[in-house]
């Protein structure tokens, strides 16, 4: 038994220190870069690397490996696929930077294995967590970029090579990638392998290898039945056949030009993806030529200024009709009171008793409209700070006692508002007035931590002129009263108001306001475009800004009206909304027109232009699987006008790429075209926005889309954005040498950032405009002074000799059409 009980405690002990055990691996980091023997520059190339547990075993899997590929005549054959079995090596794919981490133990080795060209063992030692490694390409028995016979013009060959940021429809990624390998560098025994791939705008991780491109010669093709694909440690041959480029046999003696756009289907539709693109041009045993490069994370997306006329839904404004309100204005009064100093008694001093009464009297002529006094008292810095905020509290009680005793037995509310001036706020009134030196000065004794900063302050020189006067004035107290209007205001008399005091409205400033009912009496009157945009902004802040702002029905017409403002500016928000719908219900509401009141002013939820409006949010911001799930849940079966609009619109954003791709079939085809008709024909300006952003795939000349902007009106933000797009067409191709030249595309830019401001931020995602031209020539708030000289120009007022040429119609640039339509999925 004894013994027993040993044995117990001893598994115990066992497993207690099991338990505590730590892992005492290591997070090794690599970064791995290849060159071409000892002088050749580094370079990244794509890597993959296996594990193992000593430097023995690496090094038998890595001769047997080079056996295989000396027999096979080629990395990836048959031989080396059999060894990677018999051996059961798992090699991984490095990022596309060269870099990956592995967790191992003191001792075990990494086997890395760069360019189908060269193998290199790494031993990991202990304490060392960082391994940037550079492998040479020099192996026995190898065919390397060395043993490849190209001369030395060949080798410093610029071969243009561009891939863009792509057009985003918000699924799928339309990448134009474009190429010219000169004469020379491919025949009928050789092969060209383009291999897009997909990385993360943010992580810098790739996520997916999008379908290759295969270009090979006839003989290339009838001899070489088996090649690796690019994935070669995968035996995949069926993806170099779906890339394989049918009718394209690169031929001796030419050149290969390659124009053409890949599709990617995005892995998240909510994240953003650039494509890393990789070529190889390879013989039958090696490559003996390398190209790469990487598109922009800035995306071309086409649907964004598209007018939904004809696809939202207006609700109609006689059905929320709601009266005007008398509305509270509130009276600055300065009170000026004179107090002894350092106490809350006033000084026997006649022109306190004047102030008083006049204001007193004033007040007093309201009557019952008198609702609310505040008295708010102030202080200065100079002085202990509880000692000056008491003082401020007891003449502001002085102050509020004299004007309710003035009062008699008005039913009012009454409230005090005090504060304390700081030091800091001393010094910056100072600056404000020119007095920098004197500033800077008060601001040297603050930061000194001096016990009585009044003291040191008051030795310097322009303390009386200067400081003083500013203590003076900060030792104020004034007197707000508010009154309620009980004059309702008819429309005429709204307008004037509401003509007189928009500035103050928009600035927010709160000594104006309207009622509901007046901004129910602006959006009948006021029947310019622009004023009712700005009608809307201001109602809509005026609603939300009111507790349960949600229950009021008239809340629902405002912010429908504002979700269809922002679905128009391409400024979509589902949180606009988003307080009408109710997601858990699938009942779609119509409007009650009953005679009962209160059921009549009842907010209803699910109101069917409120959905509509709600889902195209959702499809505006690229959020696709909720719009879709959403329009399937409330309207599963609806056929009436506007749910028919909106399945339109729904359908030619999804097959817009997809068309132009010829990725569909004769009948959907057919089927997309009249969705394309629907959408271009529900407002002047969708022809103008999808023949400029959609050039590329519906093939329109310059001179078209041009024709299509110039009907726009003046004051259309998306007039002067479009035409900046076409401008940064022409700039691309001209070779300005001239340090201080500014191109006219700028200045047309900023012309639409006077009217719309949030299209600036637009610009600078916006793929219309290249990464090259964005460094080459950057928008700067600096150079505005010159946009509005080139505006001038462009205007009439001192035109450029060559722009009445280029809008006649003339497309002397007309390079959009695709030439290759191979688009890849």
């Amino acid at each position: 038994m004894q013994k027993t009980i040993y044995i117990f405690i001893a598994f115990l002990l066992c497993m207690a220190t099991s338990a505590t055990a730590q892992d005492e691996r290591l997070t090794a980091n690599f970064q791995v870069q290849g060159r071409h023997g000892t002088k050749g520059t580094p370079a990244v190339y794509p890597t993959s690397y296996a594990v193992f547990k000593t430097v023995k075993k690496a090094k038998d899997v890595m001769d047997k490996l080079q056996a295989a590929i000396i027999t096979d005549g080629y990395p990836g054959g048959p031989e080396y696929d059999n060894a990677l079995v018999k051996y059961n090596v798992r090699f991984k794919r490095a990022k596309a930077n060269g870099t990956f981490n592995v967790r191992a133990y003191p001792g075990q080795c990494v086997l890395v294995y760069v360019n189908e060209q060269s193998f290199q063992i790494f031993e990991i030692k202990d304490g060392k967590t960082d391994y940037n490694e550079v492998v040479e390409f020099k192996m026995d028995g190898m065919h390397t970029l060395d043993n490849v016979n190209v001369d030395g013009n060949r080798k410093k060959m610029h071969i243009p090579f561009i891939v863009d940021g792509g057009d985003d429809d918000g699924v799928n990624m339309a990448v134009h990638i474009s190429f010219d390998l000169p004469e020379g560098i491919t025949g009928k025994d050789t092969r060209v392998f383009v291999q897009p791939m997909a990385i993360d705008c943010q992580t810098e991780d790739t996520v997916n290898y999008v379908t290759p491109l295969v270009y090979a010669g006839r003989r290339y093709h009838r001899l070489q039945d088996r090649r690796m694909n690019f994935d070669f440690y995968k035996n995949e041959p069926e993806v170099i056949a779906q890339g394989f480029v049918k009718g394209r046999p690169l031929l001796d003696g030419q050149s290969l030009h390659v124009d053409t756009i890949v599709m990617y289907k995005k892995k998240d539709p909510n994240k953003d993806y650039k494509i890393f693109c990789d070529i190889l041009v390879e013989d039958y045993t090696h490559s003996y030529m390398r190209l790469n490069t990487v598109g922009s994370c800035n995306k071309r997306k086409m649907f964004k200024f598209l007018n939904l006329k004809g696809v939202s839904a207006d609700m109609p404004l006689e059905e929320f009709r709601i009266d005007a309100e008398e509305t509270m204005r509130a009276v600055p009064r300065d009170l000026k009171l004179n107090f002894v100093v350092g106490k809350s008694e006033l000084t026997a001093d006649s022109l306190n008793d004047v102030r008083l009464e006049m204001l007193i009297k004033e007040m007093k002529e309201y009557g019952e409209q008198l609702m609310r006094v505040e008295i708010e008292a102030y202080s200065s810095p100079d002085g202990g700070y509880e000692k000056n905020l008491k003082l401020a509290q007891d003449r502001g009680r002085v102050a509020m006692n004299l004007v309710m005793r003035g009062l008699g037995r008005a039913d009012v509310t009454k409230g005090l508002k005090t504060r304390v001036y700081t030091w800091d706020e001393v010094a910056a009134e100072l600056e404000n007035k020119g007095k920098k030196e004197l500033a800077d000065s008060v601001r040297e004794i603050i930061a000194s931590g001096a016990k009585y900063p009044i003291v040191k302050v008051g030795e310097l020189q322009g303390f009386t002129d200067h400081i003083l006067p500013v203590l003076e004035s900060m030792r104020s107290m004034r007197c707000v009263y508010k009154y309620e209007q009980m004059h309702i205001m008819n429309s005429d008399e709204v307008l004037d108001y509401y003509a007189k005091n928009k500035k103050k409205l928009i600035a927010g400033d709160k000594s104006v306001n309207l009622s509901d009912g007046d901004y129910y009496n602006l959006f009948a009157s006021v029947k310019d475009s622009l004023e009712q945009d700005t009608i809307t902004m201001l109602a809509y802040r005026h609603m939300v800004s009111q507790p349960n702002y949600e229950k009021l029905k008239f809340s629902q017409y405002v912010a429908n009206r504002m979700a269809i403002m922002q679905l128009r500016q391409g400024h979509p928000s589902t949180e606009t909304l988003a307080a009408f719908v109710d997601t858990t219900s699938n009942r779609v509401t119509e409007a009650y027109l009953g005679n009962n009141r209160e059921a009549r002013e009842r907010v209803q939820m699910n109101r069917r232009q409120i959905l509509i409006n709600h889902i195209l949010a959702y499809y505006q911001l690229e959020k696709r699987d909720s719009a879709s799930r959403l329009l399937q849940f409330w309207f599963p079966t609806a056929t009436d006008k506007e749910v028919v609009a909106l399945r339109n619109y729904v359908n030619f954003k999804k097959n817009f790429l997809k068309y132009y791709s010829g990725k569909l079939s004769a009948e959907e085809a057919a089927e997309y075209k009249k969705t394309e008709e629907f959408v271009l024909n529900s407002s002047v300006s969708n022809r103008a926005v999808l023949y400029t952003e959609g050039r590329q795939f519906m093939g329109k000349s310059d001179a078209e889309c041009r024709e299509q902007i110039m009907k726009l009106a003046d004051s259309d933000a998306k007039k002067w954005y479009l035409l900046a797009i076409l401008e940064a067409d022409k700039e691309a191709k001209r070779n300005v040498t001239d340090k201080n030249y500014i191109p006219l595309y700028l200045a047309l830019f900023y012309k639409s950032f006077t009217i719309d401001p949030a299209l600036r931020l637009t610009y600078f995602t916006d793929g219309q405009v290249s990464d090259s031209l964005r460094d080459k020539y950057k928008y700067r708030k600096r150079d505005i002074p010159k946009y509005n000289e080139l505006l001038d120009e462009f205007l009439g007022k001192g035109k450029p000799a060559d722009y009445e040429e280029e809008l006649s119609g003339d497309d002397l640039d007309e390079d959009t059409d695709v030439k290759d339509k191979n688009v890849e999925q």
